[in-house]
């Protein structure tokens, strides 16, 4: 499996919410149940209008001490400035982390499509990409082996082993 990269979305804004109302703040903002996240957990959701029409969508995490919202760049300073106009009483403060907060993520150039393992000896494995590499392991994944797809072959729909 060649052809990774480390990548920093450089697309992405981050928020940081603190205080002890942030969650309870964010729930009458956002689309998803903000208040059902856990520490280290996170959800998708979106922050519209009162009339319902999208402003972004973001990605909300829990850190236990805040919650990051990470969000497209081009829309991060609009979406601070809305946040903060409709704190009133509330216990909560928004600070654009995009500078001092990096996210990092890892780029390949095909995605796992299947995996298959022999259930007699689940150290045997295969899988196979979206655009057609197929690879084995003898050792539980540890290793990979790749297979040279067939001349013109491209698509794999299944993946089998045992």
């Amino acid at each position: 499996m060649r052809g990774a990269g480390l990548v920093d979305p450089a697309w992405n804004g981050r928020l940081l919410l603190t205080g002890a109302d942030r969650r309870s703040y964010l729930q009458g903002l956002l689309t998803n149940d903000i208040d059902a996240l856990a520490p280290g957990t996170s959800c998708y959701a979106a922050m519209l209008t009162a009339q319902g029409r999208m402003l972004t969508d973001m990605r909300v995490y829990e850190l236990g001490d805040g919650v990051l919202l990470t969000l497209p760049a081009a829309v991060t300073r609009s979406i601070r400035e809305h946040l903060e106009r409709f704190v009133f009483a509330e216990d909560v403060q928004v600070r654009d982390v995009s500078e001092s907060r990096v996210e990092m993520g890892v780029a390949l150039p095909h995605t796992l499509f299947a995996l298959a393992f022999d259930e007699r000896q689940p150290a045997l494995m295969s899988c196979a990409t979206n655009g057609g590499e197929v690879f084995s392991s003898r050792d539980g994944g540890e290793s990979w082996t790749a297979h040279p797809s067939p001349p013109g072959g491209t698509q794999i729909y299944a993946l089998a082993r045992g």
